[in-house]
C-alpha cells in the first residue's frame, strides 16, 4: 500500500499565495506535481486486510493527524516520493512561526512515509529551540552549538553516476536510476556521464521536475569552435591554454557528454552562473560541466563540476592507456578553480565529481597516485571525500566499476574510477568550514539487479556473444558523498 502527502498551508501562507504577483514564463519554476484528493482516511481492519501487522493502523493514524491520505493500490511507489516533492516545492520563506511548524509537518511527512533516514530527532531539535528563543534557520541548516545561534551547519549530499550510453533498456534503467539518486535526502548536485541524446532527454525531464536545473555537454555532429562554448570570461581565464591547444580536439564522435544537475528548490544554493569547458588535452570529446552556486542566504560561493575523463585503451587510440591526458586534464581543472577563486573573493570551494577513470589501485593501475600528480602543482587544499571518510579495514574498497559484482560486464576489473575531490582556498579557514561527513561506499547506487513486469523476473539482454545477461542501473554503481558546511560568525 502506498501513500500520498497532501501540502500543509497554514493561513499566513494561504495569504500569502493569493497575493503572489505573477512570475515570468521565463522564470525556472520547479514543476509540481497534483496530489489525489481522498476525502476519509480508511482505519477499519477489514480494509488493512488480514496478513498486515497492527502497526500499520498506527501508521495511518499519525498520517490522518498530519495530513496525508490513502491512495490506490493501482499507483506506483514513486507517489509517496512525488508527495514529498510536492510538499518541498511548496514550501516558502516563512518568519511567522505557524509557518515553520508546517514546514517541520511536512518535513515529519517526509520520515513517516518512506525516508526513516531523516533526522528527525533535527525536526524536534529546531522546534525546541524555538521554543527557547532561538532564531529559525534554513532548511537544512541546524544549529551547532547550545551557546551561540550564530554558528551554522548545512549538510548536504553529491552523487556521480556513469549512467551507461548503451541502448539496453534505456528508459527502465534512467527511471530507476533517477528513483535512486532522487530518494536520497538533500541531494543538491548530481553528474552523470555517458548521456547520449536520448539518455539527456529522460534525465533531464525527470531532474527538471524534481526542482533541478541541469546543464549539459553540447554534442554536434562537426566539430565546434570553442568560441561557441566558452564565455568570454572562461576565454581570459583559460587564455594561456586555449593559445597552447594543438589542434581542435573537440569532435562529438563518441556520441555522448556529461550532465550537472543542481537542485534549486526554496532555500537552495542559488545557481549564478553554468557552463561547458572542453579538454584541451583529449582524443575522446571529453570535458567538464560547471556551475557556481551562491549559498543560502550568504554569500559564498562554491564551484561544482561533474566530468568523464579520458577512457582506458579505446581502440581509436590505439589502445593508449590515457594516462597522460588523465593526468593533463585535472590540472586543467585545478587551473580553472584556482583562476576562478582568484577573480572572485566570494568563491571558496570546489567540487570536482565524475567518472574519472583513475586507476592507481590493484596489479592493473595504469595511472599514478593523485597526489603524485598534484604535488607542487595545485595551491589549494585538495580532499578525496572517500580516502578522508574510508573505513579503519585495510581490506575496505570503493569499487564502483565492479565487473565481479555487476552482471551488465561479468569481468574480473574491479577499480575505484568514480569519484569526488574537494579543493578549497589555502587560507586556513575555508578548509575546515566544508567537511568530509562520510560517503556510500559500503551502500553504492545500483548494485541490485532491474526486475521485468511479467513474472516478477529479472530484466535481460543480449551480449555480442550471444549470451544472456541481467540487467543493472548501469555498468557503475553510483557513489554520493555526504558535505557540510560549518560557519562560525561570531
Amino acid at each position: 500500500m502506498s501513500f500520498t502527502v497532501r501540502p500543509i498551508q497554514s493561513r499566513t501562507q494561504q495569504n500569502r499565495l493569493a497575493h503572489q504577483p505573477q512570475v515570468s514564463s521565463t522564470q525556472f519554476i520547479p514543476r509540481r506535481h497534483d496530489s489525489h484528493d481522498n476525502n476519509n482516511l480508511a482505519t477499519s481492519n477489514e480494509q488493512l486486510g488480514s496478513g498486515q501487522h497492527a502497526s500499520e493502523l498506527v501508521r495511518r493514524q499519525r498520517l490522518a493527524a498530519l495530513g496525508a491520505s490513502p491512495i490506490d493500490n493501482n499507483d506506483t511507489r514513486s507517489n509517496a516520493r512525488t508527495g514529498a516533492m510536492t510538499a518541498a516545492s511548496n514550501c516558502i520563506s516563512s518568519e511567522s512561526g505557524n509557518d515553520d511548524e508546517d514546514e517541520d509537518d511536512r518535513a515529519l511527512q517526509d520520515y513517516y512515509l518512506h525516508d526513516h533516514n531523516i533526522a528527525r530527532p533535527a525536526l524536534v531539535k529546531r522546534r525546541r529551540n524555538k521554543r527557547n528563543g532561538k532564531r529559525p534557520l534554513a532548511a537544512g541548516v541546524t544549529s551547532t552549538g547550545s551557546q551561540s545561534c550564530d554558528a551554522l551547519f548545512l549538510e548536504f549530499q553529491i552523487a556521480t553516476w556513469n549512467v551507461l550510453f548503451e541502448p539496453i533498456h534505456v528508459s527502465i534503467r534512467m527511471k530507476e536510476i533517477c528513483r535512486q539518486v532522487l530518494e536520497i535526502p538533500r541531494m543538491l548536485f548530481v553528474g552523470y556521464q555517458e548521456c547520449t541524446d536520448e539518455i539527456a532527454v529522460l534525465l533531464k525531464r525527470e531532474m527538471e521536475a524534481a526542482g533541478y536545473a541541469t546543464i549539459l555537454q553540447p554534442l554536434r555532429a562537426e566539430p565546434l569552435p570553442i568560441d561557441t562554448i566558452a564565455t568570454s570570461s572562461d576565454k581570459k581565464r583559460l587564455s594561456s591554454l586555449l593559445q597552447s591547444r594543438p589542434s581542435p580536439s573537440f569532435f562529438s564522435d563518441a556520441g555522448f557528454g556529461c550532465m550537472l544537475c543542481i537542485r534549486q528548490l526554496s532555500k537552495d544554493p542559488v545557481l549564478v552562473r553554468s557552463g561547458f569547458y572542453p579538454y584541451v588535452y583529449t582524443y575522446q570529446s571529453r570535458g567538464f560541466c560547471y556551475a557556481v552556486c551562491r549559498l543560502p542566504n550568504r554569500v559564498e560561493e562554491i564551484l561544482v563540476a561533474t566530468t568523464h575523463m579520458e577512457s582506458i585503451g579505446r581502440a581509436s587510440d590505439g589502445g593508449n592507456s590515457g594516462s597522460a591526458q588523465r593526468a593533463a586534464q585535472l590540472l586543467e581543472f585545478v587551473a580553472f578553480a584556482e583562476q576562478a577563486m582568484a577573480e572572485n573573493n566570494n568563491l571558496h570551494w570546489a567540487l570536482f565529481t565524475g567518472d574519472m577513470n583513475w586507476n592507481d589501485v590493484g596489479r592493473d593501475a595504469v595511472d599514478p597516485p593523485m597526489e603524485q600528480v598534484l604535488s607542487g602543482k595545485c595551491s589549494l587544499v585538495w580532499k578525496d571525500t572517500w580516502l578522508e571518510t574510508k573505513p579503519d579495514d585495510p581490506k575496505a574498497t570503493c569499487y564502483t566499476y565492479d565487473g565481479l559484482r555487476n552482471p551488465m560486464r561479468n569481468n574480473q576489473w574491479r577499480s575505484r574510477l568514480d569519484r569526488t575531490l574537494l579543493f578549497a582556498r589555502n587560507d586556513g579557514t575555508a578548509d575546515k568550514q566544508l567537511l568530509c561527513l562520510g560517503t556510500n561506499s559500503d551502500k553504492l547506487l545500483g548494485t541490485r539487479t532491474l526486475m521485468g513486469n511479467a513474472n516478477n523476473c529479472c530484466l535481460t539482454f543480449l551480449k555480442p556473444g550471444g549470451n544472456e545477461s541481467a540487467v543493472a542501473p548501469s555498468d557503475h554503481f553510483g557513489f554520493v558523498s555526504r558535505l557540510g558546511f560549518e560557519f562560525d560568525d561570531s
